[in-house]
């Protein structure tokens, strides 16, 4: 006779998680995709938040930090100041990527966020790779082999751009990622309230409207909704079914996923925080940017129809950095701040990133600027969060055509805070403290509206 005995806490785990995997009913998800997606996001959050405690993700980022500290930049003070928090990012990332690679059992992540709660779960930030703030970015598993759906429905105000890149890689561990298919917002069919099906496997679309083709080397897509105007513009909902397809195998165990964390978090810190970050802070001097190049030539993951700009401050207390640019007409233009382990810094309650919605132009229709640890009183300030070092990049999408292929180069110097107006373009927008306070407060609410949105908080449809 056999005693009986309660279920394991690993048993319950393995039953409730990780067969993350067991589809609920999709209830009302044609008509409102939110509602799947999120159950979807948070089954993966569950496992995600977990793979952190395993004793092999735990020692897996301990050898990340020690890797970064014998770095020849790892000694920087402000390299140290966010070197905890950042590796933190990186690692949950690759628990997020480790938890959702099965592509027989796909499910839509928001990953590349900051840390949140909700539905009982503290999520930390997966930020990490030069991210662009002003993304919401999705990640789900595809393969050649199987046949998807993803279902998703308009908001009344979509984002500024929707793109949708099938890749023959993991974006962590490596920046070479080749694009296999492309679908953006302009190219989507929705009926008249906004809902959309595209379907993604390996035939060719012979007259489907809203469809990718994958091939034998598919392995992740990234959906990147952008928003300029963040008061307004709301991520897209969707969610993502398996239709068609080899009977799937086997769901891995914990123990399993804990291993891919842990070499996740192993090959994206060689990549990104290492690699990466001699790249952008010492292939030019510091205090400049680098040319304007397409974002594939490198690799990164960088959109194919993408140009970029990288380099590098170093500011004292007293000092700023005056950046002038051309924007060349471009439908999306944004200036983002990094630490030095590719980590955005904080983009909500200081302004680390500025998009062209976000500044004011000067009077040629040049932007300018400002990077200084102190607020130097510039409407267009982008501020470091209190680091004097770190990494810049400059992202355009939509240059029209007829711009030239040679572009001129980004224009920095620095100077003394007690000669920054005069060093300014005449004309240059001022704030004093109410004014930037209220620029700020605007900031914060817009973002959560983003927030809101993605966890069940905001409406989201038509």
């Amino acid at each position: 006779m056999v005693a009986k005995t309660k279920p394991s806490y690993w048993a319950v785990l393995l039953i409730c998680a990780v067969p993350y995997l067991q589809a609920a009913p999709l209830q009302n998800a044609a008509a409102d995709p939110s509602v799947e997606m999120r159950r979807q996001m948070h089954e993966l959050d569950k496992v995600s938040v977990h793979l952190m405690s395993m004793p092999q993700v735990v020692k897996a980022r301990k050898q990340a930090e020690d890797m970064c500290r014998k770095d020849r930049n790892g000694s920087n003070a402000d390299a140290l100041k966010v070197l905890e928090g950042s590796l933190t990012e990186l690692a949950y990332n690759a628990a997020q990527v480790a938890a959702n690679e099965d592509p027989a059992n796909p499910r839509v992540q928001w990953v590349f966020a900051r840390a949140h709660e909700w539905q009982g779960l503290k999520i930390p930030g997966g930020r990490w790779a030069v991210e662009n703030p002003d993304n919401v970015y999705y990640l789900l598993p595809i393969d050649g082999v199987s046949k998807y759906e993803i279902i998703g429905k308009l908001p009344a105000s979509p984002p500024a751009a929707l793109t949708m890149s099938l890749w023959d890689d993991v974006p962590t561990v490596t920046t070479k990622m080749t694009t296999i298919g492309i679908l953006k917002l302009e190219d989507i069919k929705a009926d008249s309230e906004g809902r959309f099906v595209i379907t993604i496997d390996s035939d060719p679309a012979n007259g489907r409207p809203n469809h990718i083709q994958s091939n034998s080397k598919a392995r992740m897509m990234l959906i990147r909704n952008t928003l300029t105007d963040w008061s307004r513009q709301l991520p897209v909902p969707m969610f993502i079914k398996r239709i068609g397809g080899p009977a799937a195998p086997s769901p891995k165990s914990m123990e399993q996923l804990a291993n891919r964390t842990a070499e996740l978090i192993i090959k994206s810190t060689e990549v990104w925080p290492l690699d990466f970050q001699h790249y952008s802070y010492e292939e030019t001097p510091i205090n400049t940017l680098g040319p304007i190049i397409n974002s594939g030539r490198r690799g990164g993951g960088g959109l194919v129809a993408q140009m970029s700009a990288h380099g590098s401050y170093k500011l004292a207390d007293d000092e700023a950095l005056i950046v002038r640019l051309n924007p060349y007409g471009a439908k999306y233009l944004g200036f983002e701040l990094s630490d030095l382990w590719m980590v955005s810094t904080d983009y909500v309650d200081h302004s680390g990133s500025l998009n062209h919605a976000q500044v004011v132009p000067d009077a040629d229709g040049k932007i300018t600027y400002v990077i200084s640890v102190q607020d130097p009183g510039v409407y267009n300030w982008a501020d470091p969060g209190g680091l004097h070092a770190g990494s810049i990049t400059v992202r355009y999408q939509g240059v029209p055509a007829d711009v030239p292929e040679q572009l001129d180069p980004i224009e920095a110097r620095v100077v003394k805070l007690s000669a920054l107006r005069a060093a300014l373009p005449a004309g240059t927008r001022y704030v004093n403290a109410a004014e930037r306070r209220k620029q700020q407060e605007q900031r914060v609410q817009s973002y959560r509206r983003r927030v809101d949105a993605m966890l069940g908080s905001a409406p989201t449809g038509k």
